[in-house]
């Protein structure tokens, strides 16, 4: 019986202390006024997720909806990260997807609260899908964003991504 006591607290702050235990989101992220957005490909995924670190999704671009860093262009191939714990760490090489996120202090990054992430071929496949990412992103959506916009992203990036 004193053996079980030890294994029950540890159990116990196991699932207290571990990073997944909830992601707490604000409301449903809105693709036209994220960092990026477009259509592309996983070409290449590093990390380990079973170790709590981060993935690195290496994706080739193909189509560019979103771009607020200037730096996305079509047949590129950037580098987006994403963390364990409330992040994507599903994404598969070779699968197209539409992807949404943050672009903070010179990398990309995914987060469940503030990315959208589907599967280009689930995307297309229903009526609907282009009028709720708002794409084409029009342009009072792309004029939305400010400067405490901005700065709350980069604050949420360095406690979670940092």
């Amino acid at each position: 019986m004193v053996t079980l006591i030890p294994a029950s607290i540890l159990l116990l702050l196991t699932t207290i202390l571990h990073p997944t235990s909830g992601c707490d989101c604000a409301g449903e992220p809105i693709f036209c006024y994220s960092g990026f957005g477009f259509k592309g490909t996983v070409t290449n995924i590093r990390g380990n997720v079973t170790t709590q670190g981060n993935l690195i999704y290496n994706v080739r671009i193909s189509e560019v909806y979103r771009n607020s860093s200037e730096g996305i262009y079509v047949d590129d191939t950037i580098e987006i990260n994403t963390r364990s714990s409330c992040g994507f760490t599903d994404l598969q090489e070779n699968v197209t997807y539409l992807l949404s996120g943050d672009f903070v202090l010179g990398s990309y990054h995914l987060h469940v609260c503030r990315s959208i992430v589907v599967a280009y071929n689930d995307y297309i496949g229903s009526e609907s899908s282009h009028e709720d990412v708002d794409i084409p992103c029009s342009a009072r959506s792309l004029m939305a964003s400010s400067a405490l916009v901005v700065f709350i992203v980069a604050l949420f990036n360095l406690i979670f991504f940092h």
